[in-house]
């Protein structure tokens, strides 16, 4: 769902799942987004620093 915090239209939405706009200023960046459950999340970043990563 769209929060309105920035001035101007809402940017148009995506059917790619993880698809999110950053609102920087007056302008609205389409960037990728991991998608975890918390676990998940957790599990993701206790082997990233295990690797050194």
């Amino acid at each position: 769902m769209w929060h309105r915090d920035a001035a101007g239209p809402a940017p148009k939405s995506s059917a790619h799942p993880g698809r999110v706009h950053v609102v920087q200023d007056d302008d609205a960046h389409p960037t990728q987004a991991l998608l975890m459950i918390d676990d998940e999340a957790a599990d993701w970043l206790a082997s990233t620093v295990a690797d050194g990563n």
